[in-house]
């Protein structure tokens, strides 16, 4: 119920023209399209195959693999990444999801104080610039970060 595969895209009669399988959201709609290369290909290059394959279908999700790495490639957003595994259908739903309920990150307010452990704290202006910071990175779609500040600071 959750996967097709060999799924003949629509307006082709070539054999070559299948996906090599579908993920499907619960309603069995397309979620996911699979390019699966063998082990000697490096999958990040059958990019541009998965592309018309996933567009056809209106799959958001592409992930290309060669059995030994995976990339995934959500095509309307970013470009393909290395990840460790393939996504659930849940996770896969959330993703999309989130796409229709984001709001950029510069409205929503950093606030005074934050509960930890039971205790209040107010929030330091440091820790407010590191916020934003941190927020402008994400809309610029950076990955990852690293916060450097002494312990007990409050980076946590």
């Amino acid at each position: 119920s959750q996967v097709l595969t060999e799924v003949a895209i629509p307006g082709s009669n070539k054999i070559s023209r299948r996906a090599d399988y579908v993920l499907l959201d619960q309603r069995g709609r397309p979620l996911a399209v699979i390019e699966a290369k063998r082990k000697a290909i490096e999958p990040y290059t059958a990019k541009q195959q998965a592309l018309p394959y996933a567009q056809l279908l209106n799959a958001p999700f592409i992930f290309l693999t060669n059995g030994q790495l995976i990339y995934f490639w959500d095509y309307q957003n970013d470009d393909a990444r290395l990840v460790n595994s393939f996504f659930s259908r849940r996770d896969l739903e959330r993703l999309l999801e989130r796409r229709t309920t984001r709001k950029p990150l510069a409205t929503i307010a950093i606030p005074d104080y934050y509960t930890r452990q039971g205790e209040t704290f107010e929030v330091r202006p440091y820790q407010k610039e590191a916020m934003r910071a941190m927020d402008h990175a994400i809309e610029l779609g950076k990955r990852r970060f690293l916060i450097e500040l002494p312990t007990g600071t409050g980076k946590t």
